[in-house]
Formats: C-alpha cells, structure tokens, sequence
C-alpha cells in the first residue's frame, strides 16, 4: 500500500507541479486525440487534472518501478522510505517524492547503515522489534554481501499485545549470494528465534536465497534454531541453499533446527558439502515440525553425514511425531550412513519417534559397506515410499540398520513400506533391512528379485508372523533363499537358486495317552485315537515318547511293543501291538505328537 502523503515531495513538488501530459500520453498509449480517456487526461484543469495525475502516480507506482521507469536514490529519508524520479528514458522529471513500498510495518533493510549485510539487516531487524514486530524486507540486498556477525531473526522479548515472543520476518532476496566469515563458538550466521520466519524464497529451491561459508568461519551452524531457549519454539524456515564447500567449521551442522514445536516447518532448502560435520542436523523437534522439499547432498565428502536426527541426554524432549515430506538425502562421506538417528535417552522416557514420507538416497561413492540408514534406539521410524541406489556392484550394504546399542533395554520398532532399489549394479534379491534388535522378527529382510520390498514392520510393536504374497513359487539366486506363498496356501522357498520347494506347516499338535492293560502275544489292542483339528488324511504324523519309555516299550535285545501312528481326517491314531511270543502289560506312556503338511 502506497501512502498518499508520500506522493508529495518534501520541498513542496507537487506532482501536478512537474508531471508532463506527454509523459502520461506515451505511456498509456494514447493517440487518438478523440479518445475519452485522452480527453480526460489532456482537456482537464485544475483539480480535476490533479486528481488524475494523482491516480496516475498510485498506478504507475506500483508497476513501474523496478522496470526502470524510475530511480530511487536515498535523498536523505527516513529509513524504509524512498524518493521516486522519473528517469531520463521514462517521465524525466517526473518526481514522486517520498514513497513507502512495503506494508504497514515492514521496513527496507537496504536503507539502513551498515558497510556488511548483517550490519543492515540487524539494525533493521531491532526497528521492527522496537515497533512491536513486522517485516525486514532484505530483499533490495542482493548478488555478493558479506556477513561478518550472527543474525537473530527475532527477539526474546515478549510482546505486550500477543503475550508471545514479537515476531519478526526476514525475507532474502532469491539473488542474494551471502559469504559468512567469522569465528564465534556457538553462533549461527542466522538464528531464527521463536514466533519468526526466514524465508528466501517463494517456492522452490533452485531460485533462492544462497548461503555459504569461507574456510576460516568456525561456529554452530549457518542457520540454526534458538537451541539455548529455555522452551519450545514455533519458527519457519523457507527458500534457502546453503553449502561449505570451502570447509568451514560448523559443531552443529549447516542446518541445526532444534527444541521447535507444533508445525514448525523448514521447507525449500538445499543443503550440500560440508566436511566433518553433518548437513541437516534435527534434534528435539516435537508435534508435527515439517520438513518438506528438501535435498541434502555431501557429494561424498570425508566426514559429512547428510542428515543427523538426535534425541539425546539433557534434550528438552526426544524427537518426536517430527515428519519429513519428500527429501533427498545422498552420497555421505566414506563410513557414514545417509541418515544417521541416535536415541540415548533412558528407556523409561518418552521415546523417539519420526516419519518419512518420500525418500530418495543415493550411497557414496566408494563406500561398499555402511547402511543408508542406521537407526539406533529410536522407538518408532516409519518410511513410506523409499528409493535407494548403490553406486557399486560390489556394494554388500543394506538400505536399514537397525540395532539398540545406545539403549540395551530399549527395543526399537522400524516400519518400511513401499521400497525399492533402483538402477542400481547389484543382483536381485538383495538384503534391504538388517535388524538386530532383540524383538526382531528377521534378521535380514531381502527384496524380491525386482528389488522391491512391499512392506516390513519389525521390532517391540512387531508381529510374530511374516506375510508373503501368493504369487507362485520363487525363482532364486545363487546365494539368496527366497520364499512366497502359492495360490494354494503353501510357502515355497527357493534356495541358492534351487528349485523351489514347498515349506511344512504344522497343521495339529497334542498329547495322547497310552493303555496300560495286558496285551496277548501278537495281538494288538484297539487304536487310541485323539482329536487333530484340520488334519487330513494326506498330511503326516510324528511322535515321540514325553519320558523315557516303561516296561514294556523296548530292551536291550530290541524286542517288546511297537507303535503304529496313523491320521484319520481330524484326528490321530495310535495302535500297540505286541510281536513277542508272550503277553506284556506296559507300563504309562504319553506321547508327544505333530501333524506336518
């Protein structure tokens, strides 16, 4: 909104005073002098005249400027306030005077002091704080600026009005290219404190804000949350690259996003090349904090981890229903994981939990050996929607790690649905998911032999059976076992490339008990029969005795009593017969016994 004072110019130049007919006629395109709105324009006097030219400025002033039909040198006013002049190719002369281009608190940080960046944009950050909040618009700041101090994008102090932290929004300019360079332990070039915003862009992540490092700076991260607070945070974080490619030293990683609360939200950013340290570092995020869009690359760079998620002793809360939409996260240092998640909090607290929804990763370069993702302790991880790529044939890594090395009491739960490998150079099937937790259902989980995974869940909340799909019988591969259901309700496994093979089931287990009465010399006594639910008559029987066998059922000569087990359609049968030339009364005998199909 344009503020009408400001279409006076200070000195008393009335734009009346100086516009030019010509001028308005030239840019409205008006060449039939018959025309209404010419007439309007060039027959009127006096007030009428003015109230048009008047129009005429609000109009103009808000499209033309920025396209070059007019400049805006400082003049000497008031921060956030500029003076407009007609150049020479448009409106010569034509002066607007004093005019705000913002909206009622917003300030302009390029017409505040300061030889650097941060100089301007503190200054006009604490302008907006000391009107009670608002907008510092950054974005007349652009190509190479230098920062040389942390920027806190907002404050601590709390607004009379709202009972919270004034809010403060910082917006960057989608051509700003920002070199950090100084030493400060525990500083972010920029800190977003809670109620704030830094937003670089728009949409996307390709035009954005870019942020990078020189190889001296040494702090926290460039841009971090306000980890010290004493309390959750709500802050959002849009439209920014960030990258350390000349080897700064961040203790937190680029991106520290820390302690946020209900939909927090990082969104828009890229974050690449950092040695040493990690690229998004998510630690003690709580109740739906977002991040979405996101592409997280350490081009195989020694020591960087591309994301880190951290719930850890002395945290203000574990990570925890934190969700990530849509992120690629690839090519970590040689020996580090993708997405490395730690928990050292006690089991008996409330424990991590986090959500993936859309993931890409890629594998370093080199490295043949370290999962993608290694999760330890954390209680719940969910994955929907994974896809993975080794980049070496020799590659004997699986995608999921997941172990409870930092918690031994604490049995984490890993869910994966819909994961797939792809064009990577390895032979399908291949292991995607190593548990070894101690409620594990398996051990390794192997795709099929197109590298999909459908589903896994694994873990303390896991089910004690595994489900296979009736798909027909499995065609294995040299060194892989691979197993699915049939349409008859079989499971079939092929092993080390084999012909498959169809698995037992149990289909009935019990307990029968044995007579005792006298048996004759080659007789046999009537069958002793027990109910087997489901039994058929095609299924096999196996039994053994609950005890060492009585008189009556064997010597050391090998003669006595024999037992002939046979299934009926749901039961099964003993019979004892005696083969010796005289009687034999045995002795109890119970029997333990197994229908298979």
């Amino acid at each position: 909104m344009i503020q009408a004072s400001g279409l006076i110019a200070r000195k008393g130049q009335a734009i009346a005073a100086t516009g030019r007919s010509s001028d308005l006629e030239a840019f409205l395109g008006i060449q039939n002098p018959g025309d209404r709105l010419q007439d309007d324009f060039l027959y009127s006097h006096g007030p009428l005249r003015k109230k048009l030219l008047l129009v005429f400025a609000l109009l103009c002033a808000q499209v033309c400027v920025g396209q070059g039909y007019f400049n805006a040198p400082l003049n000497g006013n008031s921060a956030g306030e500029q003076d407009w002049t007609g150049t020479d190719q448009f409106f010569p002369g034509l002066h607007l005077g004093p005019v705000f281009f913002n909206q009622p608190g917003t300030l302009l940080a390029n017409q505040f002091p300061g030889a650097t960046f941060d100089a301007q944009v503190n200054a006009c950050i604490q302008a907006v704080v000391d009107r009670g909040g608002g907008i510092c618009d950054a974005t007349g700041l652009t190509s190479k600026q230098t920062i040389l101090s942390e920027i806190d994008v907002g404050t601590r102090t709390m607004s009379a009005i709202t009972g919270n932290q004034i809010s403060v929004t910082l917006l960057l300019s989608p051509f700003l290219h920002a070199n950090v360079n100084f030493n400060s332990a525990g500083a972010c070039a920029f800190k977003i404190l809670s109620e704030s915003r830094l937003i670089g862009t728009g949409s996307g992540i390709t035009h954005s804000a870019i942020v990078g490092s020189s190889g001296s700076a040494s702090m926290a991260s460039l841009v971090c949350t306000d980890y010290a607070a004493a309390s959750g945070q709500y802050v959002a974080i849009q439209g920014l690259q960030l990258s350390n490619s000349a080897g700064g030293t961040f203790t937190k990683g680029l991106m520290f996003i820390d302690n946020t609360f209900d939909a927090s939200s990082v969104r828009d950013v890229l974050v690449s090349n950092s040695p040493n340290s990690s690229l998004l570092h998510v630690e003690a995020t709580c109740c739906a904090t977002v991040f979405q869009n996101v592409v997280l690359d350490c081009s195989s760079i020694a020591g960087c981890i591309p994301l880190q998620i951290d719930s850890l002793l002395g945290d203000l809360q574990p990570v925890l229903e934190t969700i990530f939409l849509g992120i690629s996260v690839n090519h970590p240092g040689a020996g580090k994981s993708n997405i490395q998640v730690t928990h050292t909090l006690p089991s008996g607290l409330t424990p991590c939990s986090f959500s993936v929804f859309g993931l890409y990763m890629e594998s370093g370069s080199t490295d043949t050996t370290t999962p993608l993702v290694n999760i330890d302790s954390c209680m719940s991880a969910q994955f929907n929607g994974v896809t993975a790529q080794f980049r070496s044939p020799s590659s004997t890594a699986v995608a999921f790690h997941v172990t409870h090395a930092s918690v031994s009491g604490f049995i984490p739960s890993l869910v994966v649905t819909n994961f797939q490998y792809q064009n990577s150079p390895i032979v399908f099937p291949y292991p995607a998911i190593n548990d070894t937790t101690s409620g594990a259902v398996d051990t390794n989980v192997f795709t099929d032999n197109q590298g999909v995974l459908v589903s896994y869940m694994g873990g303390q909340n896991a089910a004690t059976s595994i489900t296979f799909p009736e798909t027909g019988p499995p065609t294995g591969t040299k060194a892989f076992d691979v197993c699915r259901g049939t349409s008859s309700h079989t499971i079939m496994c092929s092993m080390s490339g084999l012909p498959a093979k169809a698995l037992s089931q149990t289909i009935a287990s019990g307990t029968s008990s044995m007579a005792t009465g006298t048996i004759g010399a080659g007789r046999c006594v009537a069958p002793v029969t027990t109910a087997a639910s489901g039994v058929a008559t095609t299924d096999a029987i196996s039994w053994s005795f609950n005890a060492a066998p009585g008189t009556g059922y064997g010597s050391v000569t090998g003669s006595g009593l024999n037992i002939q087990p046979y299934v009926t359609s749901g039961n099964v049968n003993f019979v004892v017969c005696n083969p010796t030339a005289g009687s034999i009364t045995p002795a109890a005998a119970i029997l333990n016994w197994r229908v298979t199909r």
